[in-house]
């Protein structure tokens, strides 16, 4: 009886054993399951880095083109002493090219002075160069608070909107792209400083500031 007892304790000490075979091939299972799924799903992280860096170089080659593109209008402004008529500025998305409208049009007018064709055919040349297939050229035109009346402009919309127009209109006769062209009037509803003073009094430096065209060049998403 006691060697029959000795031998089921051996037996039931050896079946911990079992369990943990069991135990490490369930574990194993599991890991192999884990690498499987896992896989795929590097694959996909990598491919999503690698996206996010080849969209960090384009933007970086875009910001490149617009400095380019910025200084090379820098260079135009000061070689032809138009510093105070014309002003351009960049920012993350684009750049901005400012016109005094009493440079380039006549008074009450969206007819080009002739000594403004000359430079926009500097700009128009200027922007022909620069790789803008990403960008668009939105022509903005404004005006101060000063009301007009005419047969041609009933109002500062009309004037505003006609100005813009026709540089778009100019810079498709020299040669730019059409379908990357818009214009727009704003009339005097976005004044880059107040028209008047506190007391009503119109400011006249204020509103010669604010009679302007705004050429924007800006990258499309």
């Amino acid at each position: 009886m006691a060697v029959k007892k000795k031998k089921q304790e051996e037996e039931n000490t050896d079946e911990w054993l079992v369990t943990y075979a069991d135990a490490v091939t369930l574990i194993l299972c599991f890991f192999i399951l884990m690498f499987s799924v896992s896989k795929p799903q590097e694959d996909d992280f990598k491919k999503v880095a690698d996206a996010f860096t080849a969209a960090g170089l384009m933007q970086e080659q875009e910001q490149d083109s617009m400095s380019t593109l910025t200084e090379e209008i820098e260079i135009m402004i000061e070689a032809n002493a138009l510093e105070s008529v014309m002003s351009v500025e960049q920012d993350d998305d684009g750049i901005t090219l400012e016109l005094a409208s009493g440079a380039f049009y006549h008074s009450g007018s969206a007819k080009f002075k002739a000594e403004a064709v000359p430079i926009l055919q500097e700009v128009a040349l200027i922007l022909q160069d620069f790789d803008y297939d990403a960008y668009e050229i939105n022509i903005e035109g404004h005006t101060d608070d000063v009301p007009i009346r005419s047969n041609v402009y009933p109002s500062n919309w009309e004037l505003s909107a006609g100005r813009a127009a026709n540089i778009v209109r100019f810079f498709i006769a020299d040669g730019l792209t059409p379908e990357l062209l818009s214009a727009v009037g704003h009339a005097d509803t976005k004044p880059k400083v107040p028209n008047l003073d506190e007391m009503g009094n119109p400011i006249e430096q204020n509103r010669e500031l604010n009679r302007r065209v705004a050429i924007r060049v800006e990258r499309v998403d």
